[in-house]
């Protein structure tokens, strides 16, 4: 016999029946679009919770549906805006960055915490002020992370 397909409202059966502590706050929805997902068997749905739930917080890094072990992954949000911590490129946070290190400060290739500066008078990190400056974005002087 085969195994249900696992609809939204299939989902909300499950989660009130296994995982009742979890409290949802929207109906389940498919992270592809319903025509694009047509013969595919893995795809990924996004259930939204009350709270500032963790994996931790469930006990396990999988939900079992339909007698399959589902993989959770926390959810992190971002937008246009969100600068990364790593690349200083805009739309995407650190935790998701797939890019080298660049500094902040002088666009080298390095973590911005790992800038070298030989200056004894120098106040690393945000306080850092003084040349080279350069912005990893636009080349221009400036710091990465100076928001005008």
């Amino acid at each position: 016999m085969a195994a249900p397909a696992v609809t939204p409202s299939l989902l909300c059966q499950i989660r009130d029946t296994n995982y009742h502590q979890l409290v949802q706050v929207e109906t389940p929805r498919w992270l592809t679009q319903a025509d694009r997902c047509e013969n595919k068997t893995h795809s990924t749905i996004v259930i939204t919770l009350a709270g500032n739930i963790k994996k931790a917080d469930i006990g396990s890094q999988y939900l079992v549906i339909c007698n399959r072990e589902c993989q959770v992954e926390d959810y992190i949000a971002y937008g246009q805006s969100t600068q990364c911590r790593n690349c200083q490129r805009y739309g995407h946070p650190a935790a998701l960055c797939r890019e080298s290190s660049r500094s902040a400060f002088c666009a080298s290739p390095h973590e911005t915490k790992e800038h070298p500066c030989n200056l004894t008078a120098c106040k690393k990190g945000p306080a850092y002020t003084h040349p080279p400056i350069r912005c990893a974005n636009c080349n221009t002087p400036h710091k990465a992370t100076d928001p005008t």
